[in-house]
């Protein structure tokens, strides 16, 4: 299985839980690569550049749209109404949920009901929303977990989760490169002290978009601007140039992982074994 998809993390945010394993699980199952519905909740983002995932229609077809569970958000809102795939509603791809046992499944869609009760009462809890995205995204319901993480950006535009979030849908199941970037650089601009979102995009680019994959030093150099004092973004660099034959680069970079952390026995070890080459 290709090892690249297990260090795409999902985060979530608050009182959420932390499903950054279940998410590694989830990419390990993909298959199908049938167009999405778009959202409508993606707005445009200027002259900002910006995958399509196994989507399985609700059991009766409907659309969003045509669905009979209320989707209007609470009176006293100034949200806009939420009109994406019912929260609810769970559209379960059995190829990818199918090899789950039942006791989790049905746990999980009663926490989702719950989660749908609360967001009708109060549509501006960023944290239920992102678990929504979560759950939905366990049952390879993947335009509902779109729909739901679209609608925490709207909820809160500067969070950095969810946009984090839906780069690695786009990235890995939509197969929309366009909307996988674009999100990422949300993502990065509302949490620039974050290092996860800069070596997300450089894999993305690295592993999933070979037009943009002379873009990866660009974004980890970013990343190392903005995180001066952390050390995973230059080992990262170290271990890019390493891979690409470019070995100066690579002592460089491993050279300032020991500046930034002299104890780092693995650095330690790279360069030495670089410079006896």
């Amino acid at each position: 299985m290709d090892a690249k998809k297990k260090k795409i993390m999902i985060r979530t945010g608050g009182g959420v839980v932390i499903a950054s394993l279940l998410f590694a699980v989830f990419f390990l199952i993909a298959r199908n690569q049938s167009q999405a519905p778009s959202s409508p909740f993606l707005k445009p983002y200027n002259d900002r550049e910006l995958p399509s995932m196994p989507l399985v229609l609700p059991k009766n077809n409907t659309t969003p749209a045509e669905s009979n569970e209320p989707k209007n958000v609470s009176q006293t809102s100034k949200l806009p109404p939420y009109s994406g795939f019912p929260v609810g509603i769970i559209h379960e791809d059995p190829a990818v949920a199918g090899i789950y046992p039942e006791e989790t499944k049905n746990k999980l869609a009663e926490e989702l009901s719950g989660l749908a009760a609360l967001l009708s009462e109060n549509p501006d809890s960023l944290d239920s929303w992102l678990r929504a995205g979560v759950i939905k995204k366990f049952f390879g319901d993947y335009a509902g977990a779109r729909d739901a993480w679209e609608y925490a950006g709207v909820v809160s535009p500067l969070n950095f989760v969810s946009f984090f979030n839906l780069g690695g849908l786009y990235a890995y199941y939509l197969k929309d490169n366009k909307k996988a970037e674009l999100n990422y650089f949300t993502a990065i601009e509302n949490g620039s002290n974050d290092p996860m979102g800069y070596t997300a995009l450089a894999d993305f680019y690295k592993d999933a978009y070979p037009e943009k994959s002379g873009s990866v030093p660009g974004v980890i150099e970013k990343g190392i601007a903005a995180n001066p004092t952390e050390t995973g973004l230059p080992f990262y660099l170290a271990n890019y140039y390493k891979n690409s034959g470019e070995i100066s680069k690579a002592i460089e970079y491993f050279e300032k992982v020991l500046l930034l952390d002299p104890g780092n026995s693995i650095a330690a070890s790279e360069l030495e074994t670089l410079k006896n080459q």
